[in-house]
């Protein structure tokens, strides 16, 4: 009896251990395999041609294509080739930003998935209505990085996304990833990732800002009136496409999109875009050319680094509140036209690390009192990292009402630059002194 009831507990054990066994295996029922998907690399919205619609535009990738398939080409650099064939661009108009991924989904033979999305492209005109029902659908789509790009794309988002053809290269998804490679070399670009617009729109002491993206302008022919008025412009970029050029690809990465709320507010030129990295901590490496303070009409060059992290004091005591930044810079000299000793004559060095700091500051504040005039946004985040904190609750620094205070805020820069090293010549090169 007691033999037959252990067989009976051994069998209801092995049982159970099969039934154990089997319940891992339905875990992948709603799995997709990967031939079953088209991954989106960039997706487009825009007004619709229709009221009340919008217009959707998706670069889906073509696998085969872009790892280098019998018919793809990939990635020989030569600047032309079948690039264009690595991707599918397909633009529709919709009711809204889901409905369109599913309507793609009736004509393209695969589902479509943004788990490898690089960018979300608004385009100008959808910017300025307002962009908060848009993106904020996508916060709780699980399929959205927060690691995504945010541009805004002139003239519009579709353009954009059909001009987007590397030339080094068949891969825009490649291309769109090493846009932050540009930030760090040049600061030409802002820093910024779905993650951060999402904070900065929801912030009380924050205004949210975009990448700027642009169909480019042709060079044409230069008049008279082109070459007087090029003599009059900054070394530094303007805004994405507004300056034409020779070459390359037919989009532009170059600026900012500044926004007030959810509505875009203005553009930052390049130029502007690192003196906004600079006031705002984000700042890694640039160079900057100006004149020589000894020698006019000659040309200095020096490599910019951040030494250590803007410092932001906010008095709140008076009507209006008072800013105060700390920027300490270093860097090095990288050449000038001059004869001037910047090597071993200390007092020269001092002056020309002066001149640096007077102009990087003389930026640095037209810059604030454009974004408090033109745009009247504090996009450098002043109220949250130096007001925010000097309040008891939080609903006190709600009611204070810092957006609305900042655009009569008194703000002053302060710049600190030391010249680190003065390069591998130990002395300004003279004629007839070479080997």
């Amino acid at each position: 009896m007691l033999r037959k009831s252990m067989l009976a507990g051994r069998k209801v054990l092995a049982l159970l251990l099969v039934f154990l066994l089997c319940l891992p295996l339905g875990g992948c029922w709603d799995s997709d395999e990967l031939e079953e998907l088209s991954f989106v690399i960039a997706l487009g919205i825009d007004k619709g041609d229709v009221p009340n619609l919008l217009k959707l535009t998706a670069m889906i990738a073509i696998p085969a294509k872009i790892a280098g398939g019998p018919s793809g080409g990939g990635g020989d650099g030569d600047g032309g080739g079948k690039q264009e064939e690595s991707v599918s661009v397909v633009t529709i108009n919709c009711a809204s930003l889901f409905a369109g991924l599913n309507l793609m989904n009736s004509f393209v033979s695969r589902k479509l998935n943004l788990q490898h999305m690089k960018a979300i492209v608004v385009g100008e005109e959808m910017a300025r209505e307002g962009i908060s029902k848009n993106l904020g659908a996508m916060m709780r789509y699980y399929q959205v990085r927060r690691t995504t790009l945010v541009i805004v794309g002139r003239p519009s988002a579709e353009e954009f996304i059909n001009k987007l053809k590397p030339k080094l290269g068949t891969s825009p998804s490649k291309y769109l990833e090493d846009a932050m490679l540009m930030f760090e070399t040049s600061a030409f670009l802002p820093r910024v990732f779905y993650h951060n617009f999402l904070q900065q729109y929801q912030s009380y002491g924050d205004e949210a800002y975009a990448l700027l993206g642009t169909v480019v302008k042709r060079e044409k022919k230069a008049t008279t009136e082109d070459k007087l008025m090029a003599e009059t412009k900054s070394e530094s970029p303007g805004i994405a496409g507004d300056t034409s050029r020779k070459g390359g690809i037919d989009i532009s990465l170059v600026g900012a999109a500044v926004f007030r709320g959810d509505r875009l507010a203005g553009y930052l030129s390049g130029d502007e875009t690192r003196m906004f990295n600079l006031l705002r901590g984000d700042f890694r490496q640039a160079f900057f050319a100006l004149e020589d303070p000894l020698s006019p009409g000659k040309m200095v060059v020096v490599d910019v680094r951040q030494g250590s992290p803007p410092r932001v004091k906010v008095d709140l005591s008076g009507e209006q509140p008072r800013v105060k930044v700390q920027l300490s810079l270093e860097g090095d000299l990288v050449g000038h036209q001059s004869q001037v000793n910047y090597v071993d004559n200390f007092n020269n060095r001092a002056r020309l690390e002066r001149a640096v700091a007077a102009m990087i500051k003389k930026r640095s504040e037209d810059l604030i009192r454009r974004a408090q005039e033109d745009f009247g946004t504090d996009i450098f985040g002043f109220g949250r990292r130096g007001a925010q904190y000097q309040f008891l609750t939080w609903q006190d620094w709600v009611n204070y009402r810092w957006k609305d205070r900042f655009p009569a805020a008194e703000v002053k820069v302060e710049v600190k630059f030391r010249i680190r090293r003065i390069g591998l010549q130990y002395g300004p090169a003279r004629p007839g002194e070479g080997v």
